[in-house]
């Protein structure tokens, strides 16, 4: 199976920077981290490729 990746909308458009309060917000209560604390994902995006990994491992047949 391949991956799919998004890409944007507008090829041009300029990104919006992620705000530090979002940037806190996902660190806490999102990230995974090891018992010791240690950052599993690298960026937001590890962490929605892990979350759509393990949810496509669910997946009852290869058409879903």
């Amino acid at each position: 199976m391949s991956t799919a990746r998004a890409t944007p909308a507008l090829p041009g458009a300029a990104e919006i920077p992620l705000q530090p309060a979002s940037f806190d917000i996902w660190d806490k209560k999102y990230r995974l981290k090891s018992k010791q604390g240690v950052a599993v994902d690298a960026d937001i995006d590890a962490s929605y490729q892990r979350i759509a990994r393990a949810l496509s491992e669910v997946e009852t047949t290869p058409e879903l």
